[in-house]
């Protein structure tokens, strides 16, 4: 009868008591301190418990107080109030999805029926997102209110935040763009066939084709470096500017320095389907879907870290401190909040196939923006 959601600061309750004839009041308690927040009848109700202490757990239940003076306590529900805005993709039911800071409940939805992938931006707490088949990236503030549209792409299949923009990959017309903050394109290079995957280099970025090319690029130089593997799909950056590859079509994870250089190679990792870098260290984490398995490697490949329990993980991101990661696992229909060690600490409720998760982590206010589109 109750439900309860973490915010910044706040915890907002809801709940829907039925009206019976020996019920003489509804209360509704903080079970830390017992004490009654709100008191009144029967129905529908809501109440915001402020002030509060983020990443403190609170309880709270309602008491049902009857005429006779005896109480019914009802099941107790928890919240973890906090500033980390976790955004991920619904492939279920089309939506992309604010949940609540502690990953318990969903916050609010904004309906997208065609997203491959949602970047969160650590600035404003907004989201990128890139909708395949409709051939646009749209941005959403951390409301969920659309600020800007780049239209006129073909297959956008990737984003990626950077302080100069964000960076699209086009899979349809074989093109990578760099999109400012506001909205306008300010880069475009077509000379790849089927860019699916980016990550951050010491300049510009790294992508992957498809079809077998990994390049740095960037707005002035264009391509300075390309090595051909085999079908390339995931990419991770390291502290130093280089990059994990996960080379699906052999089953590889590669770790090359800034220049490109292969420094370790690491087999046995054919379903490896989303890659995170470790934050403080060269590792990765790897969403192995085959295995069934998220794990973390160190800087040389070894595995440190292997967490079973999942049935197709798709997608990862870890807190900047590397103490927690949030995986996305659209066969569990869940997000999981784990330690670095692998122990569960709060799963979500209520999502349908959550394929894509990225979270803005202690965002910082937002910047002022222009609304564009193109």
């Amino acid at each position: 009868w109750l439900e309860a959601f973490a915010g910044n600061g706040v915890v907002d309750l809801e709940w829907e008591v039925q009206a019976f004839e020996d019920l003489d009041a509804v209360r509704l308690v903080e079970t830390g301190s017992e004490t009654a927040i709100w008191t009144g009848g029967a129905g529908s109700g809501s109440f915001q418990h402020a002030s509060l202490i983020n990443q403190i757990t609170y309880g709270y239940r309602l008491h049902l107080v009857l005429n006779a003076g005896l109480i019914i306590e009802l099941p107790q529900e928890i919240a973890t109030p906090g500033v980390v805005v976790p955004w991920v993709y619904d492939a279920g039911t089309g939506n992309v999805v604010r949940l609540t800071p502690d990953c318990r409940r969903i916050q609010f939805k904004v309906q997208d029926l065609d997203a491959v992938q949602v970047v969160a931006d650590p600035d404003s707490a907004g989201v990128l997102v890139v909708d395949f088949f409709s051939g646009r990236v749209r941005y959403l503030d951390k409301k969920g209110n659309e600020i800007w549209e780049v239209g006129d792409l073909l297959r956008p299949s990737a984003g990626l935040w950077s302080s100069d923009g964000w960076w699209v990959t086009d899979s349809g017309l074989g093109a990578v763009f760099l999109i400012s903050l506001d909205g306008e394109v300010l880069f475009g290079d077509s000379t790849l066939t089927f860019p699916t995957a980016l990550a951050p280099a010491s300049v510009g970025v790294w992508v992957s084709d498809r079809q077998g090319p990994v390049v740095r690029m960037d707005p002035i130089g264009g391509i300075t470096h390309t090595a051909t593997l085999n079908s390339p799909l995931a990419l991770s950056a390291t502290g130093e500017g280089g990059v994990w590859i996960a080379d699906r079509g052999n089953g590889d994870l590669i770790r090359w320095d800034a220049d490109g250089n292969e420094l370790v190679r690491t087999a046995e990792f054919p379903g490896a389907e989303g890659l995170a870098t470790d934050p403080g260290t060269n590792g990765v984490w790897v969403a192995e879907r085959s295995r069934r398995q998220v794990l973390l490697l160190d800087q040389d490949g070894n595995r440190i870290v292997t967490i079973s329990g999942f049935v197709a993980p798709s997608s990862l991101s870890p807190s900047p401190d590397g103490a927690e990661i949030w995986v996305a696992d659209p066969g569990l229909d869940e997000v999981r909040r784990m330690d670095r060690s692998g122990q569960e600490l709060t799963r979500s409720t209520g999502l349908s196939s959550p394929f894509s998760i990225s979270v803005a982590f202690n965002p910082t206010p937002a910047k002022p923006r222009n609304a564009s589109s193109q």
